[in-house]
């Protein structure tokens, strides 16, 4: 699959929401015993809600992705889901940050319904998102695994410094 796909096939980006939405529900559902009563009985609003969060994020970052100016980038580097290279006009797509952001579109729709994924690293501070520690990181990886699998045809890893001459996008 790649990027041009997704553009254009409606029911190619509806079996990748499916996948990233399956695999964040598997990992929380681990979770169900230590949430007893808390837990949502019904799984499908849930699923639901993340699914037009994550769809609407993949189609920001397509929407984003002009002609063949852009790379995807599978390395981990500045922090940012996007940059552009002024010399060369070269939009680089972070897949790792891009992970995040559907995480976090997963915390966004716990945060609605006030629950917290126990994990061994939490502390008790009341900053700590939803889904955090090893939780938020085996959620990020799986995420991350199925768009680079997904956009293995058109993602690079690119190694380098972010430039001066590079902005946020």
């Amino acid at each position: 699959m790649s990027v041009e796909s997704l553009k254009n096939s409606e029911i190619e980006l509806d079996a990748l929401v499916d996948k990233i939405v399956n695999a964040s529900w598997d990992l929380l559902i681990t979770k169900e015993p230590a949430l007893g009563d808390n837990w949502p009985k019904d799984h499908k609003p849930f699923k639901k809600n993340l699914a037009e969060l994550v769809k609407a994020d993949i189609n920001e970052v397509i929407s984003r992705l002009k002609d063949k100016d852009y790379v995807l980038d599978t390395g981990f580097y500045n922090g940012h889901l996007a940059t552009l290279t002024e010399e060369s006009g070269i939009q680089h797509f972070n897949i790792h940050e891009l992970s995040g952001i559907l995480v976090d579109d997963a915390d966004d729709i716990l945060e609605e319904v006030s629950i917290s994924i126990p994990d061994e690293d939490r502390t008790g501070d009341e900053g700590e998102s939803r889904i955090y520690g090893m939780t938020y990181g085996y959620m990020q990886d799986e995420i991350e695994g199925i768009l680079k699998e997904t956009f293995a045809d058109d993602a690079k890893e690119i190694r380098y410094e972010m430039e001066n001459n590079d902005k946020e996008l």
